[in-house]
């Protein structure tokens, strides 16, 4: 079976485990990846109908599928987000990024004049 791995053509997890499983031959195989028994794959595809997490990384690795394809929900695909790539609305709040910039507890107190 063929899959595509692109943005446009995302797997759901189930889909994803099927590739993971198409990737590893069988069941077992993939069971002898994750380090469990093969009752706990079949139980992964016929009932969950997903990979835990946990196994992500290392099933990635061993069969080529992503891991956020595996685990959307613990690993969402790597996309700039507004943080990463700051803009003129917020430059101000960013300003001190790359400076160590860090908050006293001190100065706060006597510029609002509320002590301990």
């Amino acid at each position: 079976m063929e899959y595509s791995f692109g943005m446009a053509h995302a797997l759901t997890p189930y889909e994803a485990l099927l590739a993971v499983l198409d990737a590893a031959g069988s069941q077992l195989a993939l069971a002898e990846i994750c380090g469990v028994r093969q009752g706990t794959v079949s139980k992964w595809v016929n009932i969950t109908k997903r990979l835990p997490a946990k196994y992500a990384m290392q099933v990635s690795k061993k069969t080529g599928v992503p891991y956020w394809l595996l685990a959307p929900d613990f690993y969402p695909h790597a996309l700039p987000s507004p943080v990463d790539v700051p803009g003129e609305d917020c430059s101000p709040i960013l300003a001190g990024r790359d400076r160590a910039v860090a908050f006293d507890r001190q100065a706060e107190t006597k510029l609002t004049g509320t002590g301990q």
